[in-house]
């Protein structure tokens, strides 16, 4: 069971950091708790978009999808984030399904406020804020709680690693600030 100080809505979260050719997702219950995560080649990302209908929702009707926006804040960008741009638009457009309620774009910098932090902080921020949230339950390998764990004693965040943690601090900060997000473009 997940720490939670802050109000969510009664609905399922698929919340994705894209990138240039793989992108970190995490999906989340109405009670924060991971239902699955990843990071997977894009195409097969698209595809599981598409086709998002066919999967167990686990008793949800519905499902909203939260992208990471890419913002450049005036600085030159090169092909990698256009790429990377190319690709958030590509999973918006796949987002079309019967279980499927609308998408919000969520900036890093509004994930990072919700999560307590400052726009300038690390990815090494954002996972010990987000490890804050959620209880303790695993165990490091010295017998110590921790959220993460390990193998033999996880935690509710096993496994959760890389773009997967910039993936959920996207789909946490979306479960909150829905209504003020960015709505994705009708395709």
């Amino acid at each position: 069971m997940e720490k939670r100080d802050y109000p969510i809505d009664p609905m399922n979260y698929f919340a994705i950091d894209p990138g240039k050719t793989h992108s970190g997702f995490v999906e989340l219950s109405d009670r924060m708790e991971i239902v699955d995560k990843g990071k997977i080649e894009n195409g097969e990302l698209e595809e599981i978009l598409f086709g998002f209908d066919k999967f167990d929702l686990g008793g949800k009707e519905k499902v909203r999808l939260a992208i990471e926006e890419v913002v450049s804040y005036g600085k030159v960008i090169g092909a990698d984030v256009l790429s990377t741009v190319f690709w958030s638009g590509r999973f918006a457009a796949a987002w079309d399904s019967e279980h499927a309620t609308g998408g919000k774009f969520v900036r890093r910098a509004q994930a990072k406020k919700f999560l307590g932090l400052q726009s300038n902080s690390t990815d090494a921020d954002v996972r010990f804020a987000i490890s804050k949230r959620f209880d303790a339950s695993g165990m490091t390998s010295k017998g110590e709680p921790c959220p993460w764990g390990t193998k033999r004693r996880p935690g509710p965040l096993y496994g959760v690693r890389a773009d997967a943690i910039a993936a959920l601090a996207v789909g946490m900060a979306a479960a909150v600030l829905w209504e003020t997000l960015n709505p994705l473009p009708s395709p």
